[in-house]
């Protein structure tokens, strides 16, 4: 299903009967209920998805929809959007280790003049690799950040910042 969630409502319910086969192997009554939720806005966005690759881009559409439905500019929507990719995508990849299962926690809030991220995992922290060509993550999330913080602990890791709304500010600090 989650790879109908922008299709309407109709056509999404269509679509996930066709993918299971619902009209060739069932004789009896085989109902989808497909919900479209809107007018329902929060100065929050709350996400837990597992630590997986592909649950990047629900984090990304999830975030791209909240940051248009409040009607922050494009260029400090796309400062969000660079940072929790940043950021989730080094929980994904460095806090499970040995294939361990785990989740990533994404907060992002509306506030005066700026949103601010917290992206949090509940794995371990491991320095940066020595690979030269690897580890530039930290700072790309310090550049298109007016604050920016990251706290590890044997309960995982945390990071917090801030991206100004006005016309995505931050970039080149």
């Amino acid at each position: 299903a989650r790879g109908v969630r922008d299709l309407p409502v109709g056509e999404a319910g269509e679509h996930i009967l066709r993918e299971l086969g619902a009209e060739r192997t069932h004789d009896d009554d085989v109902v989808v209920l497909c919900v479209q939720v809107h007018g329902v806005l929060s100065d929050a966005l709350r996400l837990r998805v597992p630590a997986a690759a592909d649950e990047l881009r629900t984090i990304r559409a999830a975030a791209r929809r909240w940051l248009q439905d409040h009607d922050v500019p494009e260029p400090a929507a796309n400062e969000v959007l660079l940072l929790l990719g940043e950021a989730a995508s080094n929980s994904v990849e460095h806090a499970y280790r040995h294939g361990a299962a785990g989740e990533v926690d994404v907060d992002v809030r509306l506030g005066r003049g700026a949103v601010s991220v917290r992206v949090r995992d509940f794995g371990e922290w491991r320095p940066p690799p020595a690979d030269p060509t690897r580890g530039r993550g930290t700072g790309i999330m310090r550049a298109v950040s007016s604050a920016f913080g990251r706290t590890s602990d044997a309960r995982g890791t945390t990071v917090e910042a801030t991206v100004p709304i006005e016309s995505g500010a931050a970039v080149g600090r």
